[in-house]
C-alpha cells in the first residue's frame, strides 16, 4: 500500500512538473501571438490613415480623439474585423496622436518619423507605434516617453500583471512537482 502511494507521489511529481513548464511556455506564445496581431490592426489603421489621405486631397484625417478617427477611416476599414481598433490583451482602443491631424503628407519632412497611433499596452519592455509612412515599429518605452513628452502628449498605458503571475505559478509547480518527485524517491528507498 505505501509503494502505491509512493509511486502516486512520483507520477503526481512528474505530472507537476510538467505542468509548470507548459504553463511557462503558454505566455510568452501568447504574448507573441498578441503583439503580432497587435501589429496587423496598427497596420491596418495605418494603411487606412493614407488611404484617406488620398482621397481627401492628401491631409490625414482628424486623429483627435478615438471617436473622430474611427469616424473617418470607417470607410476603409470595411473589411477589416471589428477589433481592429482594440489592443489585444488590453481591452482599450489603441491611441490616437493629435499632433498631425488633417496634416498634409507633403509637409512631414520623414513620415517614417512621424507617430499617428500607438499600442497602450507596452509589449516585452517596447511599444508598437503606426508611423505616417504606413510602417509599425517598435520604439522603447524610454523614447517612446521622451518623444511623447516633447509634444507634450501624456503617455496612456495598460499594464496588467498576469504574464508575471502566470509565470509565477509555473515555477511554484516545478517547485512542488520536484520536492514531490524527490519526497517519493526517498520514501520509497524507506519502505521495506
Amino acid at each position: 500500500m505505501a509503494k502505491r502511494i509512493a509511486t502516486g507521489l512520483f507520477v503526481l511529481g512528474i505530472l507537476l512538473i510538467l505542468g509548470g513548464c507548459w504553463l511557462g511556455v503558454g505566455p510568452s506564445a501568447r504574448a507573441k501571438s498578441r503583439e503580432s496581431a497587435s501589429g496587423h490592426n496598427l497596420k491596418a489603421l495605418a494603411a487606412a490613415c493614407l488611404e484617406y489621405a488620398d482621397a481627401h486631397q492628401d491631409r490625414l484625417p482628424t486623429l483627435a480623439s478615438e471617436e473622430s478617427t474611427r469616424k473617418a477611416l470607417a470607410p476603409y476599414l470595411q473589411s477589416a474585423s471589428p477589433t481592429v481598433w482594440n489592443s489585444p490583451g488590453a481591452d482599450r482602443a489603441y491611441v490616437c496622436l493629435p499632433s498631425l491631424s488633417n496634416t498634409p503628407l507633403k509637409s512631414i519632412e520623414f513620415p517614417a518619423e512621424a507617430p499617428i497611433l500607438y499600442d497602450p499596452k507596452p509589449r516585452s519592455g517596447n511599444y508598437l507605434v503606426a508611423f505616417a509612412d504606413g510602417g509599425v515599429r517598435q520604439r522603447s518605452s524610454v523614447k517612446w516617453r521622451a518623444e511623447l513628452a516633447k509634444q507634450n502628449l501624456p503617455l496612456i498605458t495598460v499594464d496588467n500583471e498576469l504574464h508575471f503571475y502566470e509565470k509565477h505559478l509555473a515555477g511554484q509547480l516545478i517547485v512542488m512537482g520536484w520536492l514531490l518527485l524527490v519526497g517519493s524517491i526517498i520514501w520509497r528507498g524507506t519502505i521495506k
